[in-house]
């Protein structure tokens, strides 16, 4: 299909044919968004397709207080660096 034939021949025929491709564009992006918004008002965009079986890991409680103990101590070696700074001589002296 030729569309240059068509263009630029008659300026108010180039007018209605690009008025009648924006009204036709704006169409079909407002039919899209109202059946996206009435999918999201159903819950229906969101859900998934594949049911999963949700499943729950156990923590070892053991190993978390090991990891929790293990922080305190950084965090009070930590403060006893903050506040008593190790002194050392200037070698340059």
């Amino acid at each position: 299909m030729n569309f240059r034939k068509y263009l630029g021949s008659d300026p108010y025929q180039d007018w209605r044919t690009l008025v009648i491709v924006s009204c036709i564009v704006v169409l079909v992006f407002l039919f899209f968004s109202v059946s996206i918004f009435r999918q999201v008002n159903k819950g229906e965009f969101f859900m998934s397709l594949k049911k999963e079986e949700v499943r729950v890991d156990s923590i070892d409680r053991t190993a978390l207080k090991n990891t929790l103990d293990a922080f305190a101590n950084k965090k009070l070696l930590f403060q006893n660096l903050r506040f008593h700074p190790l002194h050392f001589d200037d070698p340059s002296l």
